[in-house]
C-alpha cells in the first residue's frame, strides 16, 4: 500500500507525464479525450455557480466587489467554451503528445486560484467571506472530480489552488472562522486525494488488463493467421466478436455459419473442414481448416483405385477370351493324342 501511495503521489507531483510505455500512452490519450469531452459541461457548471455565488454575496454583503470576481471566472469559463467549440467535429486522435493536458493542468491552477479568491471580493465581513468560500470551493472540486475521474492531476491542481487562495485570505485577515474553514477544507482535500488515488489505481488496473487482453487477442489472431485457418468467435446473438483475415475474406457471407457440417466444403478453390464449438457465456467458435491436401490425396487414391479396378477387369476379360480361343486347339490335340 505504501508503494502504491508513493507511486500515485509521484505521479501527481511530477512536472509532466510522458507517454513512455503503451500504458502511459493509452492513459494520456483517454485523459485528453475526457477533458476535451467535458470542457463545455465544466463551463456551464462554472457559469451557473458564478451567478449563484454572486447572488448570495449580493444578498449577504451588498457592498462587495463580487462583480469583478464573477467577470474573471466567466472569462475563464468562456475559455472552456472556446476550447470545446474548436474541438467540435474533429476526429478523435489515436495518439497525443500530452501538450494539451499540460496546458489544461496549468489552466486548472489559474481556475482554482480565481475561484478560491472569492473571499477577497466579498467585502469587509471576513467571516461571511470565508463561510462563502467554504460553501463554494468543495462543490466545484467535487463536481470536477466526478467529471474527470481519470484526470486526477487536473482535479487536484484545481482543488489545491482554490484551497490555497482561501488560506491566503484567512492568513491575511487572521480570522478564527477562516482558520476553521481552512481546516475543514484541508480534510476535504485529503479525502479528495484518497478518492482520486483509489479511482485512478482502479482505472490504471483496467488499462493494464485491457492492454493484456488486446495483446492476447493479437497473439491468438497471429497464431491463427500463421496456421492458415479461418477463425471467428460469435456472440450468443450470432454477431461476430472477432475474426481473422482469412475468415473475413472467404466466409464473411457464409450462410448457416453456426451449423456443423461433416463433409468438406469447397470455397475459393480450396477444401475446408468446418468445426463449431459452443462456449457457455460467450457464444460459438467456428474454425475452418484447410484440408485441400487431404482431399487431393483422397482424390488421387480414389483415381488409383479406379485405375486398378479397371486394369483388373481388363485382365479378367483378357483371360476369359484367351481361355475360349485356346480351348478348341487343345481339345483337338487332346483327341489326336487319344487316337495315337
Amino acid at each position: 500500500m505504501a508503494s502504491q501511495q508513493k507511486t500515485f503521489f509521484s505521479y501527481m507531483t511530477r512536472r509532466s507525464v510522458a507517454p513512455d510505455t503503451p500504458v502511459d500512452a493509452l492513459i494520456l490519450l483517454q485523459q485528453h479525450l475526457d477533458f476535451s469531452k467535458h470542457a463545455l459541461t465544466m463551463a456551464i457548471i462554472m457559469s451557473v455557480n458564478v451567478f449563484g455565488a454572486s447572488y448570495l454575496v449580493k444578498r449577504w454583503a451588498p457592498e462587495s466587489s463580487i462583480e469583478i470576481w464573477a467577470a474573471i471566472n466567466l472569462a475563464l469559463a468562456l475559455l472552456l467554451v472556446l476550447d470545446s467549440l474548436l474541438k467540435h467535429g474533429r476526429s478523435k486522435p489515436k495518439k497525443v503528445s500530452g501538450k494539451y493536458l499540460r496546458r489544461s493542468e496549468f489552466l486548472s491552477i489559474i481556475f482554482g486560484a480565481s475561484w478560491g479568491a472569492l473571499p477577497f471580493f466579498v467585502g469587509l465581513d471576513k467571516d461571511t467571506a470565508m463561510i462563502l468560500a467554504g460553501l463554494m470551493i468543495p462543490p466545484m472540486a467535487s463536481g470536477m472530480s466526478s467529471l474527470l475521474t481519470r484526470v486526477p492531476r487536473v482535479v487536484m491542481r484545481y482543488s489545491v489552488s482554490a484551497a490555497l487562495a482561501a488560506l491566503a485570505y484567512s492568513l491575511y485577515t487572521l480570522s478564527l472562522t477562516g482558520a476553521t474553514v481552512c481546516v475543514m477544507m484541508s480534510f476535504f482535500i485529503i479525502a479528495l486525494y484518497l478518492g482520486a488515488r483509489n479511482s485512478f489505481q482502479a482505472y490504471t488496473s483496467d488499462v493494464y488488463a485491457t492492454l493484456q487482453a488486446e495483446e492476447s487477442r493479437d497473439l491468438l489472431i497471429g497464431a491463427l493467421e500463421a496456421s492458415h485457418q479461418a477463425f471467428a468467435i460469435f456472440d450468443q446473438t450470432g454477431q461476430v466478436i472477432v475474426e481473422n483475415k482469412l475468415h473475413k475474406q472467404i466466409f464473411a457471407n457464409e450462410e448457416n455459419i453456426l451449423e456443423p457440417f461433416d463433409k468438406a466444403i469447397r470455397r475459393s478453390g480450396l477444401y475446408w473442414q468446418k468445426s463449431v464449438q459452443k462456449i457457455d457465456g460467450v457464444g460459438d467458435v467456428v474454425i475452418f481448416t484447410d484440408v485441400s491436401r487431404i482431399e487431393e490425396a483422397r482424390s488421387e487414391i480414389e483415381h488409383a483405385r479406379n485405375e486398378a479396378e479397371a486394369a483388373s477387369e481388363a485382365k479378367t476379360r483378357f483371360l476369359g477370351s484367351m481361355s475360349t480361343e485356346l480351348k478348341v486347339p487343345l481339345d483337338v490335340i487332346s483327341a489326336c493324342a487319344g487316337v495315337i
